[in-house]
């Protein structure tokens, strides 16, 4: 008997990959559609949010399309769908602090402090591959 909630476990456990594969698959495509016009100088489809300060500790995790052109960094969380848009002309910082927001998987994270669309000073982080690509590629930016 336990052997029949185990294979259920295991089918169940497929079709969700499956879908998550699918739905990945679906936003790629609308953001590359959304930046085609633009000179895009990082992205990575395996974005880890950290979160965003404003919104407290109590805020969704997960994985998500980060994306970096002259213009804006942009972010948008996988499920649920959730945009992040930071003009790069509102960004005041880069760091790389281990944690954020209480959370941390013990490794250095891309954080973005910025001035949002009330005019406070926020932040957000990512655990980003090649941190340093993209930090350099950020402060780059910033710095012009």
């Amino acid at each position: 008997m336990i052997w029949v909630f185990a294979a259920a476990a295991v089918v169940a456990l497929f079709v969700l990959v499956n879908w998550l594969k699918r739905l990945q698959g679906k936003r790629l495509d609308a953001v590359r559609e959304r930046f085609s016009d633009k000179d895009v100088l990082c992205m990575t489809t395996g974005a880890d949010f950290f979160g965003q300060e404003s919104l407290g500790l109590s805020q969704t995790r997960g994985r998500g399309i980060l994306l970096l052109t002259s213009d804006e960094l942009f972010f948008e969380l996988l499920a649920p769908k959730k945009e992040l848009v930071i003009p790069v002309s509102s960004i005041a910082s880069i760091d790389t602090p281990k944690s954020f927001l209480k959370k941390s998987k013990f490794v250095p994270l891309l954080k973005v402090t910025f001035t949002n669309a009330a005019g406070d000073e926020d932040s957000a982080a990512w655990l980003v591959k090649d941190l340093e690509s993209w930090k350099t590629a950020v402060e780059k930016l910033t710095s012009s």
